[in-house]
């Protein structure tokens, strides 16, 4: 990768930052919320805010290798 596209890729990421966050962490919510429906839709009370977070944290993760390979 040359300098200019290392900027460009920096500056998009920057702009978008907050949608870069938002989306994973959503992704993670639902993931987490299906995962319970799974077990038995009952469990769907368990649901924690809390582990949006690192669910998050996971599916940015999982994406960020899908883009390098």
């Amino acid at each position: 990768m040359n300098k200019e596209t290392l900027i460009k890729n920096y500056s998009l990421l920057k702009d978008n930052l907050s949608v870069v966050l938002i989306v994973p962490t959503l992704i993670g919510g639902l993931w987490q919320l299906i995962a319970l429906a799974n077990i038995n839709t009952s469990f769907i009370r368990f649901f924690s805010l809390t582990q949006m977070i690192p669910d998050g944290i996971l599916i940015l993760f999982l994406m960020t290798l899908v883009y390098l390979s």
